[in-house]
């Protein structure tokens, strides 16, 4: 995994935490289960999207001839 890669990660997730916390301080309804289960599913999926972007690009700079990582063996038991 490439460092520029990593950063992004963090600062995505960075900044999705800022915006919860900033959002945690205003008063608010409280949230329903149906509510919290397609948050953890939105959040699922796109770590899988990420993943397989991330596995794609990785085969194509690196012209597919290296071994597999334990990401890319996950990924192929996701698909098949």
């Amino acid at each position: 995994m490439q460092p520029i890669t990593l950063a992004g990660l963090v600062l995505s997730l960075l900044l999705l935490f800022l915006r919860y916390r900033a959002e945690s301080k205003k008063p608010k309804r409280p949230r329903t289960v149906r509510q919290r289960v397609m948050t953890v599913k939105v959040i699922l999926m796109a770590l899988i999207v990420w993943l397989t972007v991330s596995s794609a690009l990785r085969h194509t700079i690196d012209g597919g001839a290296a071994e597999p990582t334990w990401i890319d063996r996950v990924l192929s038991f996701l698909k098949n």
